[in-house]
């Protein structure tokens, strides 16, 4: 209701003033009015009441007639709705000519059930007549529409082949069969380029996302997230490079965390020694021998406390 008042004020303000003398605004600056007029008729048109936005653009060319802004967007607003229009107005046409090809096939049922009856033959005579005035304009809607709309273009076509078949009706047909194939396989294609520009980017991100985890030494994190850059592009030179530094660094700091383990080990400090290996393992999983080694350390863990708990009891 807000909005309604709103543009019913704004073509009363230019109504009431377009007899008053106005000073014609420099060349190159929009006018407030009549930039308010241009922001409320889009708006207009936004939810479809097309002849209020083209009335109220009329109305602020009257004020601002040397506004060539206002006159160009009254234009395009003019054309847009003839477009529009049409669309519509073809759209009602299939519409109801696919009404119509199913009341012939339901009058030709009667009309079988009942040959004798008058009234079904007169009706179904009829109602073919009427589909077949209607095959002009179906064949201009499809010529009209091949372009910009070739789906619909393809509806009116085939309705026209079905109830006026020519030579020129089907070349048109097979064109606009042939727009929309194109059209698909455009769309295909964007679609492609639109999902090896997501991975692109993913691989990107990727990528960044491991050299922050390898300079601050998180090396299994950085791994994964190199081999999903990989999988994704497997011809990545970068990744590819910084996998082979990350596992060779990860590997040094592996056997080293062993040897301490060893160390700590040999020098009876079992515990400490299956928390460094146990550390070793975390950052490589697939070192069965460390995995062998904290299995006989915790073995070992477990005799030491149960000789303990006998030394306690007795």
């Amino acid at each position: 209701m807000k909005k309604h008042c709103l543009s019913a004020i704004l073509l009363l303000l230019l109504n009431a003033c377009g007899n008053l003398p106005v000073d014609t605004p420099p060349e190159g600056i929009d006018p407030p009015a009549s930039n308010l007029a241009i922001g409320e008729a889009h708006k207009l048109k936004q939810k479809g009441n097309w002849h209020q936005a083209i009335t109220l653009l009329e109305q602020a060319s009257k004020k601002y007639p040397e506004d060539q802004v206002l006159r160009s967007e009254l234009k395009r607003l003019e054309k847009a709705w003839e477009l529009e229009e049409r669309l519509l107005e073809d759209r009602i046409l299939v519409a109801e000519m696919t009404a119509t090809r199913e009341k012939i096939k339901i009058l030709e049922k009667l009309s079988q059930g009942e040959p004798d009856n008058f009234l079904y033959k007169t009706r179904l005579l009829f109602t073919r007549q009427h589909a077949n005035s209607r095959a002009d304009s179906l064949v201009a809607c499809g010529r009209f529409h091949g372009e910009a709309h070739p789906r619909l273009a393809k509806l009116c076509l085939e309705q026209a082949m079905e109830v006026k078949p020519s030579e020129e009706t089907g070349e048109l047909l097979s064109g606009v069969n042939d727009r929309i194939r194109q059209n698909k396989r455009a769309s295909v294609s964007r679609k492609a380029n639109r999902d090896t520009q997501k991975r692109k980017r993913e691989v990107t991100q990727l990528l960044a996302d491991a050299e922050k985890a390898i300079d601050r030494g998180a090396y299994v994190d950085a791994l994964s997230k190199l081999d999903k850059v990989i999988e994704e592009d497997p011809d990545n030179a970068d990744a590819q490079r910084l996998l082979s530094e990350t596992q060779t660094t990860l590997g040094k700091h592996v056997e080293t965390l062993v040897r301490i383990g060893d160390q700590l080990y040999r020098e009876e400090k079992i515990a400490p020694a299956v928390a460094i290996w146990g550390a070793a393992l975390e950052l490589d999983p697939d070192q069965q021998e460390v995995t062998e080694k904290i299995d006989r350390a915790r073995r070992v863990l477990e005799k030491l406390e149960a000789i303990r708990s006998r030394e306690q009891e007795g």
